[in-house]
């Protein structure tokens, strides 16, 4: 039996989105989206349609202390954890909103309407 302590998702590209999450035909492949055509998959693309993904994700951080009780918080619709640790009873739970601005079913990192 081993304990998991502490895990990171990858975020190649530094742009909030975890890499995992561009790759939009879930065919476990990244390196075949390029949605703003620029010679560069979105994974490591930090402007999938021109415009700085950092700034078109909601980025939150959730502080739980086990040792008082506090339970891990639900995630919202398209919430998705970016890196997580525990140290001392303390969970640190860092995600990212992938936000719609335009309900069209397509979030505003990827829309170039946005």
């Amino acid at each position: 039996m081993f304990k998991l302590l502490q895990f990171e998702i990858e975020d190649h590209d530094d742009d909030g989105v975890p890499s995992y999450l561009e790759d939009l035909d879930n065919d476990l492949d990244v390196t075949d989206h390029n949605t703003d055509d620029n010679g560069f998959p979105d994974f490591v693309d930090a402007d999938d349609d021109g415009v700085a993904t950092i700034d078109e994700v909601l980025q939150n951080t959730y502080t739980v202390d086990t040792n008082i009780g506090e339970e891990e918080p639900t995630l919202t619709d398209n919430e998705y954890i970016s890196a997580k640790s525990k140290l001392e009873g303390v969970i640190t739970i860092k995600t990212v909103i992938l936000v719609d601005s335009n309900n069209d079913g397509t979030p505003d990192y990827l829309d170039p309407e946005y």
